[in-house]
């Protein structure tokens, strides 16, 4: 589990005995496929294994390719490949909370992988971790 501390950002009131979230969003990060550049918003990032390496990496993001292989290929079904990606993202918490700490409130960006928006994607994950870690952030999914 990943350790919560709340960010200046966040703040949480009371309306007639009802809280409520008030949460000032700086940076947006949308999720979104390769195959999609019209959802894109902001700097482009790679979160997969790609031909597009010209752009910038977060590695500690990026499944092994086998596993993809695997899963389209039906030796994976989506619940493995979730299964062992959050163990994966377990494995690598140290940089995954420095990537997650580092995110600058002044940039948007969009994290990039193979998958269309219908299709099952390690996407999925990745943005509720980052919800879970950091609230003053919008997340996107796609």
């Amino acid at each position: 589990h990943f350790p919560m501390t709340i960010p200046n950002h966040y703040s949480i009131r009371k309306l007639w005995g009802i809280q409520f979230r008030l949460i000032d969003y700086d940076q947006m990060i949308t999720l979104a496929s390769w195959n999609e550049p019209e959802k894109w918003v902001g700097r482009s990032i790679r979160i997969s294994n790609s031909p597009k390496s010209h752009l910038d990496a977060v590695n500690c993001l990026i499944p092994p390719w086998d596993w993809v292989l695997d899963y389209r290929s039906h030796l994976l079904s989506e619940r493995e490949f979730r299964k062992k990606y959050i163990r994966l993202l377990a494995e690598r918490y140290q940089e995954v909370l420095e990537w997650m700490d580092s995110l600058s409130p002044d940039e948007d960006i969009t994290l990039l992988c193979h998958e269309l928006e219908d299709d099952f994607c390690h996407r999925e994950v990745v943005a509720n971790v980052i919800r879970l870690w950091r609230p003053d952030i919008e997340v996107t999914l796609h």
